[in-house]
């Protein structure tokens, strides 16, 4: 038995926005976000709450561990390297650009010291010596937390993108004889997470939570040449992203307050055109940018890229990327937000061992808490709620099917919640596909305004009658993280689940992956003739998605679904 997956106890975590922890605890791998546990939306700071749960899980204790890595950030300030780029890019700017560029150090640097705080307050409260702790660089935690999921070995190319951390905002990395190697960075001043989050903002949505909802009315609107120039400050030189003419169009920060610098030009779009052109604006810059750089940082040799941060999350944009490489695969890695920073601790550690020790292999995203059959049946019983055992996956299928004949969704409780942004079916609403009507009503109840549609599980099998392109070459696809353009046969039959582009944003299921529901998803297409279902998170509007048994009972006692089937077992219904 190697080292480190027989004795060691490796504790990762993250403070940032959308707090995280992970723990390595004799090869097995744990993780969850903080949101999971206090119920508050992208729950930020210290991931008490999630540690604590680890450490109960494994039945371990902080002073069990052998080494704690934090990812939030790797230093105050400017690393030397990374000093001498700042310093550079400054010289380009004029002055009132420079007048932005050092605000913007500065408050990363105040961010960096409110940050590196609250961890000291943290150790010292719990008494752990500090060299047990390790600081890891914000995107470097980011890249090696795609190596980890996509367990990649040697000869990679890597790419994060999001609003800031460690004073960039995207950076280009090469993975080769176990090391990880930065080939080029992008500062927090030319961001395309401030510039996409502002679009959000001035749109009248939240920044860092609702870019998605920009994406999916990109869709309805057009991106006029003219928009596109008046809104565009980006370009691509020398294999980074750099910003130029910003001034009344851009700022590195987000829009929330009143500001001291000048946006007009930014306002005037916003006064002046449509939501869904500037929505439609914005997403081409966006595209046009990131596929620019990523293209100018390949060379021939590279077959897979592998996709980390915030940006990532924008799956018209995943989409894009691997249409315009056409034979290249790309990788997303699933919790591709702040969240999914504390994997990638783990991997720095894993990293360090002797190189014949072989890197964990992950169940998926199922890393998060999970509850047994006898646990569930005492709360059902505790809550008041009588229930049916099911015996077989026919059993479940035929009450799915009644109760989608009657337009009541279900909610699937299962095994190990999901680690990340999306629901894989472990914490899940399901209905049918095949009206799309059903899109306004189940947004109502659970309370969302949403411009895409909800996305499709799909089983492999049918991948060839659903999408074009190959989703079956890329576990991207089972994460939920790109899209696909439909098949007219799919659009036909799966309208709830199509974008008004033609394009979904499926969920490609395979026995190995998650067999239960495989084997649940089976017998309800042969049963129906229907392609897929809906698959929707579990969750109210602006609440994290379930995670608790009671989490699940209330979301049905606020009229989110109708029914809840528990770990394929256990089916209950609205009192």
């Amino acid at each position: 038995m190697s080292y480190w997956s027989g004795r060691l106890k490796v504790l990762s975590f993250t403070n940032h926005f959308e707090s995280g922890a992970a723990l390595l605890n004799r090869g097995v791998t744990t993780a969850a976000s903080e949101e999971r546990f206090s119920r508050v939306k992208n729950q930020g700071g210290h991931p008490k709450q999630a540690i604590e749960w680890l450490l109960k899980d494994a039945n371990i204790e902080l002073r069990d561990l052998d080494k704690i890595y934090y990812c939030s950030i790797g230093y105050l300030n400017p690393d030397t390297q990374d000093l001498k780029d700042q310093s550079s890019r400054l010289a380009s700017c004029d002055d009132v650009e420079k007048q932005i560029f050092l605000e913007r150090l500065t408050t990363e640097t105040l961010y960096n010291q409110k940050a590196f705080s609250d961890l000291e307050d943290w150790r010292l409260e719990n008494r752990i010596d500090s060299d047990m702790i390790e600081c890891v660089d914000h995107h470097e935690s980011h890249a090696r937390a795609a190596l980890l999921v996509y367990k990649v070995e040697d000869n990679a190319k890597i790419f994060t993108c999001d609003g800031k951390g460690g004073f960039n905002s995207s950076v280009c990395w090469s993975y080769a004889n176990g090391e990880l190697k930065s080939e080029g960075k992008s500062t927090s001043f030319d961001s395309l997470g401030y510039f996409y989050g502002n679009v959000t903002i001035g749109l009248g949505f939240k920044a860092e939570r609702h870019e998605g909802k920009i994406t999916g009315l990109a869709a309805f609107g057009s991106p006029k040449k003219e928009l596109v120039e008046k809104l565009n400050v980006f370009r691509v030189e020398h294999g980074k992203i750099v910003t130029s003419n910003i001034l009344g169009r851009y700022i590195p920060f987000f829009i929330r307050d009143e500001t001291k610098w000048d946006i007009t030009q930014f306002e005037e779009v916003l006064r002046d055109y449509s939501k869904e052109d500037i929505a439609a604006a914005s997403q081409q810059i966006l595209e046009d940018t990131v596929t620019d750089w990523i293209e100018s940082n390949l060379v021939d040799s590279d077959k897979h890229i592998y996709l980390s941060g915030g940006i990532f999350a924008n799956v018209k944009l995943n989409q894009r990327i691997q249409e315009s490489l056409p034979n290249i695969k790309i990788n997303v890695c699933p919790p591709m937000g702040d969240t999914g920073l504390c994997l990638g601790g783990l991997h720095k550690h894993i990293s360090k061992e002797p190189k014949k020790i072989k890197f964990p292999k992950l169940p998926g995203m199922f890393l998060g808490p999970k509850f047994e059959d006898t646990e569930i049946a005492d709360k059902l019983n505790e809550r008041g709620y009588g229930f049916f055992e099911m015996a077989n996956a026919g059993e479940c299928v035929d009450l799915l099917m009644k109760a989608f004949s009657r337009n009541e969704p279900v909610g699937i409780f299962s095994g190990s919640m999901e680690f990340g942004p999306r629901a894989l079916c472990h914490r899940t609403i399901l209905f049918t596909a095949v009206d799309k009507s059903i899109n306004d009503s189940l947004n109502k109840r659970l309370n969302r305004t949403e411009f895409m549609p909800f996305a499709p599980v799909v089983l492999d099998s049918l991948v060839p009658q659903c999408f074009l392109g190959d989703p079956l070459d890329s576990h991207t696809s089972s994460y939920m993280t790109i899209t696909y353009d439909c098949t007219q046969e799919f659009k036909e039959t799966a309208p709830a689940v199509v974008h008004v582009d033609g394009t979904a944003r499926p969920q490609v299921l395979t026995q190995d992956a998650d067999p239960r529901m495989y084997e649940l998803l089976r017998e309800y297409c042969e049963k129906t003739g229907e392609l897929c279902l809906v698959n929707t998170s579990f969750n109210n509007h602006e609440s994290p998605i379930v995670c608790s048994v009671e989490d699940a009972l209330d979301s049905l006692e606020l009229n989110n679904v109708d029914h809840i089937l528990f770990n394929h077992r256990y089916w209950i219904s609205r009192k």
